[in-house]
């Protein structure tokens, strides 16, 4: 009898240990999930406001580019300010950087059905306010491209890329992730044959 007693014991043990982990486990996978997401949908009001903040300061994004042509007004060659251009993503990096690193301090709100472990519940009770998130590190990179906009004329942009290095700390696991975002800021029609060799996107500057 005791020793029917002992082995129902060890078996209710050994499931409740079973369900406690798989809860764990699930939990976990949830928080993490919703730390990536809720960054994710953060990330682009972080990304404009820096570019608010660096654009407020008088850059001009006609000054970095200087187009030159021969006496027949073919452009023959296209200069670009690198170094203004890796200032501008230097300073971009670290206002960026500032703006992630606010948002992850003020921690994200999780219900109590998150910590079941069941996505069904992972939604359901009062949110709690937990630190998922750590931003260590932000990489800004212009890439400019050039493509036909009918005859003679030649659409040039110019797109800021920002990675951020992220990691998500929920129950004791960290996760990490570098989701990249790009952004348009600055769309320019130019009049004239361009040369075929700057047909290609090509990174112009970046921090770092």
């Amino acid at each position: 009898m005791k020793k029917r007693k002992k082995f129902l014991f060890v078996i209710v043990f050994f499931v409740l240990d079973l369900i406690i982990l798989k809860c764990y486990s699930g939990a976990t996978e949830i928080l993490i999930s919703k730390g990536e997401s809720e960054f994710q949908a953060s990330m682009s009001s972080a990304v404009y406001d820096a570019l608010g903040d660096e654009l407020l300061d008088s850059v001009k994004f006609n000054d970095i580019f200087a187009i030159y042509y021969n006496d027949n007004k073919e452009i023959t060659f296209i200069s670009t300010d690198s170094f203004k251009v890796n200032l501008l993503a230097k300073n971009l990096a670290q206002k960026t950087l500032k703006y992630f690193q606010n948002y992850c301090s003020k921690g994200v709100d999780v219900p109590l059905g998150a910590f079941t472990g069941l996505k069904m519940l992972s939604g359901v009770g009062k949110n709690v306010n937990i630190k998922l998130l750590n931003v260590t590190s932000v990489k800004c990179e212009f890439v400019s491209s050039f493509e036909s906009a009918g005859i003679n004329q030649t659409r040039q942009t110019l797109y800021l890329n920002v990675t951020p290095d992220l990691t998500v700390v929920a129950l004791g696991k960290k996760s990490f992730s570098c989701q990249s975002m790009s952004v348009l800021v600055y769309d320019n029609l130019i009049v004239g044959k361009v040369p075929a060799t700057y047909l290609n996107a090509q990174v112009i500057g970046k921090s770092g």
